[in-house]
């Protein structure tokens, strides 16, 4: 079930960047997906407690970089979406910025899907 909604959210997140030039779709398209991926931690970890168990020192390498991987997504969907409102109000100086984000998020988030199949039950 959690690796049907991440690829939903994965398909969205394909769907934002397809209309990244308009300026009606994208970032309603990619705060749906913001809003869905942050509600997929929030279910992750009242299910499976992920953040404790790194914490505690589980013996998983990879579950410790997932879980790193999965932080730095949700801090790229912040500062996207501050760099995106600031594109949005006409400061497009910000543009460069919010691009460099993006490519960084898009690796990001595709880091935390594939490896999501191999840490997840």
């Amino acid at each position: 079930m959690l690796f049907a909604a991440s690829s939903v959210i994965v398909l969205i997140l394909a769907i934002g960047l397809y209309f990244r030039h308009n300026r009606k779709l994208h970032p309603p398209i990619m705060m749906l997906a913001f809003i869905l991926d942050i509600l997929l931690v929030l279910v992750i970890e009242l299910q499976r407690q992920a953040v404790e168990q790194v914490v505690e020192g589980l013996d998983s390498t990879l579950l410790t970089f997932h879980v790193i991987v999965s932080v730095t997504v949700v801090l790229l969907y912040i500062a996207l979406l501050f760099t995106g409102i600031k594109v949005l109000k006409g400061q497009n100086q910000m543009m460069s910025a919010h691009r460099m984000l993006a490519y960084a998020f898009i690796i990001g988030r595709l880091t935390n899907y594939i490896t999501s199949f191999f840490v997840g039950s």
